[in-house]
């Protein structure tokens, strides 16, 4: 989750504009669903342009800009969006629309959501080998198996234990190495882990999934993760029992590797 007070403050010093995604923030994010602008107590005016899906937090399909008059209608114009695209179905129309006025009508849905996942991150944080990658606000929780757990054969680390630095070898897209602190990461490997974290979760009843992503396409690599959604639909008592469901998937696979 992106610190945006400090892109603001970088936006007035480089005098750039600001376009912000709010795709997944937005209806999970802040005290009413209004993303991090309400999160970190920003003005909306202080983004030149706030933009994002209506699919995932208003069930409909479609998005939406949101900025100054001059900016929103020539989005709306000179879109190509709008010129060559039908508008979206009435009825998912008045969805979008119905969804706003549930998320201002009904503040608790977020506090269930945002206390379940608080509930979720207590359970795993207690785990050694892994770490919490997401912002402590986000109800969507990226679990990676933590820095330094690797020897210098490739298998975990009890905790305490010293990691080796590894070699230098070719470039090698398979293996992401952290420049900071010399260390490796072999993503084929701990995507394989973390598979049998899924699987073994699912056999219990739980469904997570791993974070899925292109590999060789970006700059900078991010490390495989599960991908844990909390939901408000969920009682806290229910989440803290899945929650105890993938940590001792987690411990069982890691202490494998051991």
């Amino acid at each position: 989750m992106s610190d945006l007070p400090k892109l603001i403050e970088l936006k007035k010093k480089y005098k750039y504009r600001l376009v912000l995604d709010e795709s997944i923030s937005f209806g999970s994010v802040g005290r009413t669903g209004r993303g991090l602008t309400e999160l970190y107590n920003v003005p909306a005016t202080e983004v030149d342009m706030l933009i994002g899906s209506m699919a995932n937090g208003l069930c409909a399909t479609g998005g939406f800009c949101a900025g100054s008059i001059p900016v929103t209608e020539h989005q709306r114009i000179n879109g190509t969006a709008f010129v060559f695209s039908a508008a979206i179905p009435a009825l998912l129309a008045v969805c979008a629309s119905e969804g706003i006025n549930i998320l201002t009508s009904t503040p608790s849905l977020l506090e269930t959501l945002q206390d379940n996942a608080r509930a979720i991150r207590s359970v795993l944080d207690k785990v050694d080998l892994i770490e919490i990658l997401s912002h402590p606000a986000s109800a969507i929780i990226h679990v990676c198996i933590r820095r330094h757990a690797y020897s210098s054969s490739g298998g975990l680390l009890a905790p305490g234990a010293a990691p080796q630095p590894p070699k230098h070898t070719k470039s090698n897209p398979a293996v992401l190495t952290a420049s900071k602190d010399h260390f490796q990461h072999d993503w084929h490997y701990e995507e394989g882990l973390l598979q049998e974290v899924v699987d073994e979760a699912l056999a219990q009843g739980v469904m997570i999934t791993r974070a899925k992503r292109l590999r060789g396409q970006e700059p900078w690599e991010p490390r495989a993760s599960l991908k844990i959604v909390a939901t408000a639909a969920l009682t806290r008592k229910e989440c803290e029992k899945a929650a105890g469901v993938i940590k001792a998937a987690l411990v069982k696979v890691l202490s494998r590797r051991r």
